[in-house]
Formats: C-alpha cells, structure tokens, sequence
C-alpha cells in the first residue's frame, strides 16, 4: 500500500504560528515549514502546496515558482498584497480566516451593531431627558449606554464592511466609509450648535441622532441579507 504524500504547508511571512499548534493540529500528513526572512519566497515555494499569509507580497512571479500549489491561506482577516488575477488564472483560490474566534462570529455582527446602535440611541434619549431633568442616574446611563454599548463594540465596523463588499475594490469601500464617518463625526457637532442657536436648545438635534442610531440598526440587517443573496 502506497503511502499517502505529505502535504507541505509554508508559512509565508513573520511572525506566523510561533507556538506551531498548527502542524499539531494537522497531524503528520502535513509538514509546516517556517519561511527564511533572508531568503526570496520564490525561493522556498517550489514544494508547498499551502501558502500561509501574512505582511508578504504574493506575487505573480511567487505564484509561478510553485507549481504545487493549491490554496493562499491568510492567517487573520485582511487578505492583501496578493495578486488575485494570476491566482484565478491558475485556479488557486485565495482564502481568509480569523486568528480567534470573538463573540461577534458567535451571535453575528449584524447582533453586535445593532446593539451599538441601540446604547447610542440610549445615550441619546437620556441627553433629551437630561434637559428637562437633570438627575445623576440620567446623566450615568448616558455615560455608560455610550461607552459599554456604544463605542465599546463598534470595532466590528470592519468586518462588517469586508463581509458585505468583500473584493478588490474593498479597500476603496472602506476608505469611503471611513471618510464620511469621519466627516460626519466633525459636522455633527457644528449642525448641532447651529440647531441650538436657532431653537435654544439641543433636543432636536439629540432626537434626529436617535432616530439616526434605530435606522442604522434596522439597515444592517438589510445589508445582511443582501449580501447573502449575492453570495448564494
């Protein structure tokens, strides 16, 4: 009976698996190899048939000098630097995953956000409540609903957006998104004091930002089906 062939896995970039739980993982079909720093990569891939991902360019000419290859793993969430084209060219598929698994993929993010949503909509109703009193427990939900579930969470914004618009063209997406959040995080502020001057107070400016706070976190389940339906 002919043995089976040993599957070699090269971790391309630093840093990688240092504990190496991944070759105790795969078993002894499989041999991980480190990668030489010092070395070309096209140098070290003519025997891998899996590429581990990370801080290295994988280039055309790194995709030519494997001819066994099979898959571009990333190791993490962001997959760059790779040339996607020549990998489709030559049918070998590029793929992500997450170094650890957070409570966000466990109940979904699309949960997350809207629990988000949902403290800054707190926080907002309790600035409303605060004008007309003016009490310390107002003023702790509003500190805490903002903080523990409003900023607290909202670092799945990232993931959201890869999950929704992942593809080339992804790091524009999110350049854009991340652009108008910032531009409106500035303005904010200022068209509040401009309501503020016009009415003597900021309770319509607080109440169109909790409305705001319940439409995104209705939006996000939309955007959540769409882009399953594209995917399927």
């Amino acid at each position: 009976m002919q043995a089976e062939a040993v599957i070699k896995v090269l971790k391309a970039g630093p840093g990688l698996d240092p504990d190496n739980a991944i070759q105790k993982t795969l078993g002894a079909r499989y041999q991980v190899i480190e990668h030489d720093p010092d070395r070309a990569l096209e140098d070290q891939v003519g025997e891998a048939t899996v590429l581990l991902l990370r801080d290295r360019a994988i280039t055309a000419s790194v995709i030519d000098a494997a001819p066994r290859l099979k898959l571009l793993q990333r190791y993490g969430q962001h997959v760059v630097g790779v040339d996607f084209e020549h990998a489709a060219r030559r049918g070998i598929p590029v793929a992500n995953i997450p170094t650890e698994i957070t409570r966000a993929d466990r109940i979904g993010r699309h949960v997350v956000w809207s629990i988000a949503c949902c403290g800054f909509a707190i926080c907002y109703g309790a600035l409303i409540a605060l004008e007309s009193a003016p009490t310390h427990p107002l003023l702790y939900l509003m500190v805490i609903s903002q903080g523990f579930l409003g900023y607290a969470v909202t670092s799945v914004m990232g993931p959201i957006v890869k999950e929704t618009f992942d593809g080339p063209h992804y790091g524009t997406i999110f350049g854009a998104l991340t652009l108008a959040l910032s531009g409106g995080g500035a303005a904010g502020p200022w068209v509040a004091g401009l309501i503020h001057d016009a009415n003597g107070s900021y309770r319509l400016a607080f109440a169109i930002t909790f409305v705001c706070c319940l439409v995104s976190a209705a939006v996000i389940w939309l955007a959540r089906v769409e882009s399953r339906s594209a995917r399927q």
